[in-house]
């Protein structure tokens, strides 16, 4: 895909506080077709012990799409300046970057370091993209969410 000099950019803060078990947040409504340049979240508040099995998925309110494979991904006590993002296929786990010992990222391929894809909402339903994860205790943390997109159909939006 081309790079887009302007792409329309949505962001959302979470704070993840749910009891034990799986938990769903909500963060972007689609509308229409549109493509995603790049979602990732930045830890603003460091996360909590026992946070498991982290991914992005797309919800009709009846049934899931993988953004990122379902498997998840470890999200225990990362600090604040974390990054949690997707870089590759749908079948391919959410990447977590620890920013305990400061890190670095890059695409072994030396191709675009962020992975584009499209999600059209489902028609008649309310389709949003979610950040899932499984606690083992009380979550705590904030996560502040960030997602870059292109409008691929008339009055196509995430909100």
């Amino acid at each position: 895909m081309l790079r887009h000099n302007n792409p329309f950019k949505k962001s959302i803060g979470k704070t993840l506080s749910a009891n034990a078990g799986d938990e769903d947040l909500a963060l972007f409504t689609v509308i229409g077709s549109v493509d995603i340049l790049a979602i990732y979240g930045v830890v603003t508040s460091g996360l909590g012990a026992g946070l498991t099995v982290a991914y992005f998925n797309l919800w009709d309110g009846a049934s899931e799409v993988e953004i990122t494979d379902n498997v998840g991904a470890d999200i225990s006590s990362l600090p604040a300046g974390s990054v949690i993002s997707k870089l590759d296929v749908a079948t391919a786990v959410v990447d977590v970057v620890d920013a305990t010992n400061g890190a670095v990222s890059e695409d072994a391929t030396y191709k675009q370091f962020r992975k584009e894809f499209n999600v059209t909402a489902k028609a008649g339903a309310t389709t949003t993209i979610r950040f899932t994860y499984t606690a083992a205790g009380v979550a705590s943390g904030v996560i502040q969410f960030f997602c870059e997109y292109i409008p691929r159909s008339q009055g196509a939006k995430l909100s």
